[in-house]
């Protein structure tokens, strides 16, 4: 039984600071940072970014984004998250042709790279 609940907390602890290669995620301080460099973000584009950040090297159903948003008051669609996405790419200063942190996956979603630097 302890060996159980011991497992089960963990999976529900989530890291409050997430860094994937310059960019740097404190949820708890609802800050990120570029090279440490503070940027400023929407509530809905800080959001997406964390959802994109924890599963780094995944894919992310623009569904799967949707439904997570809902959970915190987004009332928009699919269709309004592209938008958002392309916001993070300006603020980030991603490429479109060549994404240093947020791929298209065509038909699917978004993914984070891994190897963001």
């Amino acid at each position: 039984m302890r060996a159980v609940l011991r497992r089960s907390g963990t999976r529900e602890e989530s890291k409050p600071v997430l860094m994937v290669g310059d960019l740097t995620l404190d949820s708890a301080k609802h800050e990120i940072r570029k090279n440490g460099q503070p940027l400023e973000f929407t509530p809905l584009e800080f959001q997406i970014l964390e959802m994109l950040m924890r599963a780094a090297g995944q894919v992310v159903r623009r569904a799967d984004l949707s439904i997570g948003l809902m959970e915190n008051g987004f009332t928009g669609s699919e269709s309004t998250i592209k938008i958002h996405i392309r916001n993070l790419r300006l603020k980030l200063d991603d490429d479109l042709e060549q994404p240093k942190y947020i791929e298209t996956v065509f038909g699917i979603g978004y993914r984070f790279l891994e190897a963001a630097e």
